[in-house]
């Protein structure tokens, strides 16, 4: 529906879709492979357990097995992991699937060591490789519902869905955009720093 849709509206203004553009520069090396980061809780007061225990909790009650999430931003939030992969971003070009008992990551392997992979099995997170997605996502169950957010879904990826979709935003920036103590109380000191970096400069 979601593509038919956007083609005719295209077809009417001479116009056609190929592949979207967000989907091929993600599918090109933006760089070199650099080792994630394992995000320390310490620094955001909830492991990837407490988050993904809330994400599959929203899940519940939006009766969908499972969540896709294409956002690099919310990968990162969810799975408490970092990179270097994109500018002045934090992030690591990825994808994500969370069920209601597992979840995956599709990324490149190179970006991993032995610790990521254990903290991946801890967790329950099933590491596959990055150019997986594509098949991953045809090959889920029919019967099955998944939460898509098609606003941050490329029309590309969404053409692979083979399990029922239900639309909708998703989850982790849903949660993210609460803070908890430790998120505030970092926020606040990091602020501190800038206003006195800010100053030195007004100064010089």
């Amino acid at each position: 529906v979601y593509e038919s849709g956007l083609t005719t509206s295209l077809e009417k203004n001479d116009m056609a879709v190929y592949e979207s553009l967000k989907t091929k520069l993600r599918n090109s090396n933006v760089k070199d492979a650099e080792k994630i980061i394992l995000h320390d809780p310490k620094l955001c007061g909830k492991t990837a357990e407490d988050k993904l225990a809330e994400i599959r909790k929203s899940m519940t009650v939006q009766k969908v097995e499972y969540h896709f999430i294409p956002a690099l931003d919310d990968i990162a939030w969810s799975y408490n992991i970092r990179g270097n992969d994109v500018d002045y971003n934090p992030v690591v070009i990825s994808f994500a699937m969370i069920g209601l008992e597992k979840a995956w990551l599709f990324i490149d392997d190179q970006k991993l060591d032995h610790q990521h992979h254990l903290y991946f099995n801890e967790n329950n997170i099933e590491v596959q490789p990055y150019r997986n997605i594509q098949t991953f996502l045809n090959n889920l169950p029919e019967d099955k519902n998944v939460l898509v957010d098609p606003a941050i879904c490329s029309a590309h990826l969404y053409t692979f869905i083979s399990a029922r979709i239900v639309e909708g935003t998703s989850i982790p920036k849903m949660l993210k955009a609460i803070k908890n103590k430790t998120e505030i109380s970092n926020i606040r000191h990091v602020m501190a720093k800038d206003g006195a970096a800010l100053a030195h400069t007004f100064f010089w």
